[in-house]
């Protein structure tokens, strides 16, 4: 599900560049933010689920 709307997501994005050249810098930057935001939060919460999850033999 995740990988459908990052995809769609792209294609808008790749769509507002192509279309409105002169903004691209500006949403380059805020797009590179969220997505920093976004996947630094996924990976803490990955890394203590790993963490308090027994070992399996």
């Amino acid at each position: 599900m995740w990988l459908l709307v990052l995809g769609a997501a792209s294609v808008v994005v790749g769509l507002l560049f192509v279309g409105w050249p002169g903004i691209s810098p500006r949403i380059l930057v805020l797009l590179t933010g969220i997505t920093a935001l976004i996947l630094g939060t996924g990976e803490i919460s990955f890394a203590l689920q790993r963490r308090h999850r027994p070992r399996q033999p």
